[in-house]
């Protein structure tokens, strides 16, 4: 038995896969703020398989991180991290930057997800939350010194979760 839900206008079925006639419907603005303030918390929620049509707010977060402009922040981060990787460091940083060595070795994972950010093709919230995660993680993957095999499998997790598989 198929269960559809459309809540706050996100409309899915049990297993989290938008139908066709699927449609995110701008949610209030007191919603968008309040999710925007919570953002880390229903990220990590998302992240972790939650259906947004669970909630407004889970929804009224999905909206967001879906949306064109959200899409290609995370495209242009993953392209500045690349292009960091390619050039030399200067001798004094003030910044904590991910290992030239991991990236370099992502390098094709990295520029294939930016590529998925930049098209029309419709992606998963959770696979955004995911990648936002591993983006603002300093102990995680991306930022863990000898952790290329590490990323990897992160990226990996990340590209078939915006698949919704």
């Amino acid at each position: 038995m198929n269960h559809r839900f459309e809540y706050a206008g996100y409309v899915a079925d049990r297993a989290d896969r938008p139908s066709r006639t699927a449609s995110l419907r701008c949610p209030p603005a007191r919603l968008r703020v309040e999710a925007q303030l919570r953002a880390p918390a229903l990220d990590a929620r998302l992240a972790a398989g939650a259906n947004p049509a669970d909630s407004r707010l889970l929804a009224a977060r999905a909206a967001a991180l879906t949306t064109a402009h959200a899409r290609l922040a995370l495209a242009q981060r993953l392209d500045q991290l690349l292009a960091a990787a390619q050039t030399p460091l200067p001798r004094r940083r003030l910044c904590v930057t991910p290992p030239r060595a991991a990236l370099l070795q992502n390098a094709g994972r990295l520029a294939e997800i930016a590529e998925l950010l930049r098209g029309h093709s419709p992606l998963y919230a959770a696979g955004l939350a995911q990648l936002r995660r591993l983006l603002s993680d300093g102990a995680g993957p991306l930022y863990g010194r000898g952790q290329g095999d590490a990323l990897a499998a992160a990226l990996a997790g990340v590209r078939s979760a915006l698949a919704g598989a």
